[in-house]
């Protein structure tokens, strides 16, 4: 069931464009990227990755509350 709405909330759901918002969020990280050791580099990733994550479960959670 979940990979079904999984595929529903890829096929109906779209993400807003935000092209300012997103360019500026790049420009920030690679500011802060520039500023850190490798090692913060790679915790930096992975907060990022991790983000990215939590917000797609949550975009999929909130389109399959919206069906119940």
């Amino acid at each position: 069931m979940h990979d079904y709405m999984k595929a529903l909330h890829a096929r109906f759901c779209r993400e807003p464009e935000l092209q300012k918002v997103r360019a500026e969020l790049d420009r920030a990280y690679r500011e802060i990227k520039a500023k850190l050791v490798q090692q913060d580099q790679e915790t930096l990733l992975q907060l990022t990755d991790l983000e990215n994550e939590l917000r797609e479960e949550t975009s999929l959670a909130s389109f399959i509350a919206g069906f119940q």
